[in-house]
Order: structure tokens, then sequence, then C-alpha cells
């Protein structure tokens, strides 16, 4: 049996595959996503980052450095419960940390959300932009244009990312125990075979 200490994601997931799963899903739902691993480095492209969050957000040194910090503590919030976490952002927005697990151990996470659960409260969006150094109203025409989802909404999207990721993980790890068992039968067949030779 294969040791699931050092798996990756990349070692169980047909990534292509896991790329056009997380578009589709993002797109179908008007949220963002990206998956990570363990230590945060996405393994996807992120899938329709907002303005608001890369233009605007992340391009202030305060605001990116509060990004990363949420970012953090979402996934850490989903790897102590093992279940998704569903958190507001530093700058007033819903994500959402959906930890990818094998055997219980978290290997990585999708990261999503950049969405609205309630009435945009542009005072708000206003105060924030003050606090990161960024033009107020800009930031008020940016996050005009987040989709509004009722967060009910977002913690299912959540949910089912999290179920999914996990069914695949298990049979992309059934299928990476099958793929090392076969090369290590190979292998052994083959000491074998010139085991043989040299006794002839």
């Amino acid at each position: 049996m294969a040791d699931t200490e050092n798996i990756r994601v990349q070692d169980i997931f047909d990534m292509d595959f896991l790329q056009e799963f997380q578009d589709n899903f993002a797109r179908s739902l008007g949220i963002t996503a990206v998956t990570v691993d363990l230590d945060g480095n996405p393994i996807t492209k992120p899938t329709d980052w907002t303005d608001f969050c890369m233009n605007y957000t992340r391009k202030s040194p305060i605001g990116n450095q509060r990004c990363m910090e949420c970012d953090r503590r979402g996934g850490e919030e989903s790897a102590r419960s093992g279940r998704p976490s569903v958190y507001e952002c530093h700058a007033g927005l819903m994500d959402f940390a959906a930890p990818i697990l094998l055997n219980g151990k978290q290997i990585g996470s999708i990261l999503g959300g950049q969405a609205l659960t309630e009435p945009l409260d542009e005072n708000k969006f206003r105060r924030i932009a003050g606090e990161i150094g960024v033009d107020p109203e800009k930031y008020v025409e940016a996050v005009r244009k987040i989709k509004y989802i009722p967060r009910k909404n977002l913690e299912s999207a959540a949910q089912v990312l999290y179920l999914m990721a996990n069914a695949f993980s298990k049979m992309g790890f059934y299928k990476y125990q099958l793929k090392t068992m076969s090369e290590s039968i190979n292998d052994t067949v083959m000491h074998v075979s010139a085991a043989m030779e040299e006794l002839a």
C-alpha cells in the first residue's frame, strides 16, 4: 500500500480536470476559486478573481497583507475542523476554504468566494478604502460589480466543493496506489528475470 505521508494534490488529481472543474463550478455561481497546496501556494490558475480584489485590495501593501492573513486564518480553520470554513474577509467580502483531505489528513484546499452576502453598504467600503490607502470612489465602483449571493448558497457551494474534492481525492489515491503497485511488480519481475538470466 502506498504511504499517504508525502502525497500531494498533484500526485492524485488529474490537474487539467481539476482546473476545468474549478473553472466551471466557480463560473456557474459567479464566484472565484483557486486550489492551493498545504502551504497555501496556488496549484491551479485562479478562476475569475475580481478587479476589486486584484486591482485594488491586493495592490495595496496593507490590503495585500490583510488578504494573506485572512487566507491563512480561513485555511487554518478548515484544517482544524476538517470541514469547509466560510468567513468574511477584511475587505468586507465573503470567502471560503474547503479542505482537500486524504485519509483524514489535509493535503490542500480550494479557496473561493469574493462575494457579497448582504446588501452593499458603500460607506463601509469607503472606510476600508481609507484604511488600506486606495481611492474610495474607485473602490466603491469596483465593489458594485461584485455578485450578491445569499450566505446559505455560498455555504452550500463550499460544501459541494468539499464533498467533490474529497471524493476525487479517494478515487485518485486508489489509482495512485494501483500505479505504485504495478511499478513495484514490474520492478520485481525485471529483477527476477535478470537473476534467472545470470543463473542460466
